[in-house]
């Protein structure tokens, strides 16, 4: 009996298998049709690489689907495969999705050992592209373990590393997952900025998953910033795209967060149809920490429409739920709605129960050393930036120059682009950070650190106090002794600010001989004993190190704090107005914080 049948070549099935990969963040469900096609074919040619790679596809296919199949088993089994036949990048792709199975179980330290395991694997091989993946991956780990500065750390490497290669896809994928964790801690600003970078990188790919996420995480947001209208429209878009894509996990994401803005038009049944489709989803793909914040969506959906029992009732699974995988974000929230809960039913010893422990997780989950840690990576990266923007222009302005040259002859195109020239030097000029006599903050760079602070203290109801520190009579320093003695002034007096403070707060030249302090959670009483000190030390100095005729020299200081100020420009017109005081009343004194 004769067999028609002609067998796929290996070259065949290879194309099959590179245009499942490629599609599967566009269509889930084609590319998993082609990657079974492809199985089917390779299984009848023996060709044993195009099956694991294809067996690989089919896990990855049904993962994104979340489909009720053993992917995991499906994982390990391309895993052997792979390693059998000696392929560093097949395993290093096998154990990526093993991680990301562990991840949406909620299995963390599964998680990270597999995605550590296949970056090293990937660094063995110099895959820059898949190195930056599992970095990110590490630290979207990292994000659901609650332990954000590592979280924001892996995702920073993976950026950096993005960057290096011009990697479009990789790149906007961490920068989506650094607003995540932004919008988690409530730095919206942040997350706006480094969302809207990844949004629209994600436009430039063909990655439609990607392209959900951004504009998923961009309803979010603006959810927390309050705009609502632009929040549905940018999450139903995000829905939209799920749908196309098949994601089931972004279909629970963009439902989840649809709720919580239908939530704020009070369409509270469309909210609950939302939330209840959003919990099938996770439910499918197994995430319990999407399901906890879900019923938490759904039972506060109760507490609006002032249904307290069945609140309770959803509040306590949700509890549960959270506890189960040790979720600290999602058992933080739960316990502040069943707060809220118990005390609208008049349940006081309950309620005061729920809130102290929801404080008590905030405390740890946000304490001063985390805060610290995650302020030091975003200055990492602010520097980072800046320096990487500055070579940037510097090679533009080296472009412009040698265009120059080849000009000189014609005037009006040298006039033009001597005009550039001089944008380029002003925009240089100004990603400069610091000061350039004192070598302290310089003013915008001041003005950046202290908006950030203040919105830092007025979200976590920290104390902050600033002080505005004018040098007495500095002009007769000028006038008398020259400028050159003047500068070593303003150097000495910034190098005893910085050593009388602690690494946490801010000192900048505010301008001319007027500095700026910035005490980070510090109440006003504390900080009129370390102006005082500061004060005494300008006082005792001996000056006449920098000229023997500079005998003595003295500062006025104004000082104020958070506790009236509705904005960051309040609180510093109230301590230059403290400055003037002191200057008043005759110099060489702190007013305010009386």
């Amino acid at each position: 009996m004769q067999n028609n049948y002609t067998l796929a070549s290996p070259q065949e099935i290879d194309a099959l298998t590179q245009k499942a990969m490629e599609m599967r963040h566009q269509d889930t469900r084609q590319a998993l049709a082609l990657s079974i096609e492809a199985s089917q074919a390779a299984l009848k040619a023996d060709y044993q690489h195009g099956y694991a790679q294809s067996q690989y596809l089919i896990g990855l296919c049904y993962f994104i689907l979340a489909e009720d199949v053993n992917v995991r088993e499906m994982a390990f089994q391309a895993y052997s495969m792979f390693k059998s036949l000696g392929d560093l990048n097949g395993q290093a792709l096998a154990l990526n999705l093993l991680g990301n199975i562990y991840d949406r179980q909620n299995q963390y330290v599964e998680a990270i050992e597999h995605h550590h395991r296949s970056l090293q694997l990937r660094q063995a091989t110099g895959n820059i592209a898949g190195q930056a993946g599992s970095l990110n991956n590490i630290g979207l780990a990292y994000s659901e373990m609650n332990q954000i500065p590592e979280a924001l750390e892996y995702l920073f490497k993976s950026l950096d590393l993005a960057e290096s290669i011009d990697d479009n896809i990789i790149r906007a994928y961490a920068l989506c997952n650094i607003a995540e964790i932004f919008l988690q801690i409530g730095e919206l600003n942040s997350a706006l900025q480094y969302n809207q970078r990844g949004l629209s990188l994600s436009h430039q790919t063909r990655d439609r998953a990607l392209e959900s996420t951004a504009l998923t995480t961009m309803g979010r947001i603006y959810t927390q910033l309050g705009d609502h209208r632009a929040a549905f429209d940018f999450l139903q878009k995000g829905l939209e795209l799920s749908i196309q894509t098949g994601n089931a996990n972004d279909k629970g994401a963009a439902l989840l967060g649809l709720g919580k803005s239908q939530q704020e038009f009070k369409d509270y049944e469309s909210a609950r149809k939302s939330f209840s489709e959003a919990l099938e989803y996770m439910q499918k793909t197994g995430d319990r920490a999407a399901q906890a914040e879900i019923l938490c969506g759904l039972a506060k959906n109760h507490i609006l429409q002032g249904e307290h029992a069945p609140a309770i009732h959803l509040l306590t699974e949700a509890l549960d739920t959270a506890k189960e995988i040790d979720a600290a974000r999602q058992i933080s929230a739960t316990r502040r709605l069943l707060s809220e809960a118990y005390e609208a039913q008049g349940n006081h010893a309950l309620a005061l129960e729920h809130f102290r422990a929801y404080h008590e997780s905030e405390h740890k989950n946000f304490n001063a050393e985390t805060q610290r840690r995650i302020r030091a990576l975003l200055n990492q990266s602010e520097v980072k930036k800046a320096r990487r923007e500055a070579e940037e222009q510097r090679q533009r302005n080296d472009e412009l120059s040698q265009a120059l040259e080849a000009a000189q002859e014609a005037d009006k195109q040298k006039e033009v682009l001597l005009r550039q020239l001089a944008v380029q030097a002003e925009m240089l000029e100004q990603l400069a950070h610091e000061d350039g006599l004192t070598g302290i903050a310089n003013r915008r760079w001041l003005d950046i650190l202290f908006t950030r602070e203040f919105q830092r203290a007025e979200r976590f109801q920290h104390p902050l106090a600033v002080a505005m520190i004018d040098i007495d009579d500095f002009k007769s320093i000028n006038d008398t002794l020259s400028h050159l003695v003047g500068d070593d002034v303003l150097r000495t007096i910034a190098r005893l600010l910085r050593d009388g403070c602690r690494s946490v707060d801010i000192i900048g030249r505010y301008g001319g001989e007027e500095f700026m302090l910035v005490l980070v959670e510090t109440s006003v009483g504390q900080a009129r004993m370390v102006c005082e000190k500061l004060r005494r030390e300008v006082e005792s100095h001996p000056w006449e190190t920098i000229h023997p005729t500079l005998t003595k020299l003295t500062v006025s200081i104004g000082l104020s704090d958070n506790k009236k100020a509705a904005s960051p420009e309040e609180l510093v017109a109230q301590a230059d107005k403290n400055l003037y005081q002191a200057k008043r009343r005759g110099k060489n004194q702190v007013f305010g914080g009386d």
